[in-house]
């Protein structure tokens, strides 16, 4: 090989020849290797969420599976994003220029609302345009999600990662079946995205235990303190917690300083972020995995009982039970969907001022 990066057929190499040759190769050889060893590590970083019974069911089904149930988790969030819209108008007259905004809020959700319906209900049909749906699925939540991420919430992040990485999923999978892709190429390309979904519960979990460990302000319980002292969720899920006079001292201060008193109230405050964080690493290793994600839906019932945040807490539900192949296959997409359902039809209730408002988001 000349400085031209051209190559040189020696005939009768020589012994020098051939050093000069194999320093010329140990040259281009590096990067080469560089790359393969960083596919490597990227295959076994993916690979991590993975558990111990993740190889007894059909992943393609699995995934087909849980977009179905993310495109309704999406349907949720769209009447949900739209209540607050929707329910300002009740006896108010669509005309009045105050509520124009929110007129064009209450068509716009409506207008999505239909449209993931359609998406939904066409993959259920035999035409075979499973790849234009997974398509029209990826365009219509970036939309969304462009248009909506400084103002959206947990939930729609989420729900939204969640539509896009299974929608590309399958969009893959449309492409290796058209050109007669083997079973394990589709299997390999199916179990990936549920993985990589799988990391959006191990990134949240992590993330939220250590950004409360870094702020501190669960160490004297002052941020919950906090949310107790003003009326809401947190202050009626506390008055059956913390003593009548440590409620009225929290309550009765409202520039602070708030902070737990008793110890029990503090000791429940740590295990918060401890929990969250040590859940998160449980997730990453396949022996502990399925207790991790066991130890995060306990997480999530706590954080329902004194939040009420329904819609977060039925998408992470989705997202977690994605560690339980099996059930999700038999039971578990069933009870997702009822799940949603059920919110769905508060939210539903609310806006048509048929049942008080229970302080859910």
């Amino acid at each position: 090989m000349n400085t031209h990066g051209t190559f040189i057929i020696i005939a009768n190499p020589s012994s020098v020849d051939l050093v000069l040759l194999e320093q010329a190769q140990a040259v281009f050889r590096p990067p080469l290797m560089s790359r393969v060893k960083s596919m490597h590590l990227l295959t076994q970083l993916l690979d991590l969420p993975r558990t111990q019974n993740d190889e007894q069911v059909d992943a393609h089904r699995l995934l087909l599976i849980f977009w179905r149930v993310s495109i309704v988790g999406m349907i949720l969030n769209c009447i949900e994003t739209s209540h607050d819209n929707w329910f300002t108008l009740a006896g108010q007259p669509i005309a009045d220029t105050a509520h124009s905004f929110t007129a064009f809020m209450r068509l716009h959700r409506a207008q999505q609302v239909l449209i993931w319906a359609t998406i939904l209900g066409t993959s259920f049909t035999q035409l075979p345009i499973r790849w234009l749906l997974s398509l029209s699925a990826i365009g219509t939540a970036w939309f969304e999600f462009s248009t909506a991420y400084w103002s959206g919430a947990n939930h729609f992040h989420l729900i939204t990662y969640m539509v896009i990485a299974t929608s590309a999923g399958l969009l893959l999978i449309s492409f290796l079946q058209k050109n007669a892709a083997e079973t394990s190429e589709i299997n390999l390309a199916a179990w990936s995205t549920i993985l990589f979904v799988r990391w959006f519960v191990v990134f949240f979990m992590l993330w939220t235990g250590i950004n409360k460990l870094l702020y501190g302000t669960y160490f004297r319980g002052q941020y919950l303190a906090a949310l107790a002292a003003r009326p809401g969720s947190f202050h009626s899920f506390y008055r059956f917690v913390l003593t009548e006079a440590e409620m009225e001292a929290i309550s009765d201060s409202p520039f602070g300083p708030f902070r737990f008193q008793s110890w029990l109230a503090i000791a429940a405050a740590n295990v918060v972020y401890v929990s969250e964080i040590a859940a998160g690493l449980m997730l990453l290793i396949p022996r502990f995995a399925v207790w991790g994600a066991w130890a995060t839906l306990l997480i999530l019932v706590g954080i329902e009982a004194a939040a009420r945040e329904l819609v977060f807490g039925t998408i992470m539900l989705q997202a977690v039970v994605s560690y339980f192949p099996k059930f999700f296959l038999k039971r578990g997409w069933q009870m997702c969907v009822f799940a949603y359902a059920l919110v769905a039809l508060y939210f539903i209730l609310r806006l048509l001022d048929s049942i008080p408002d229970l302080d859910i988001t």
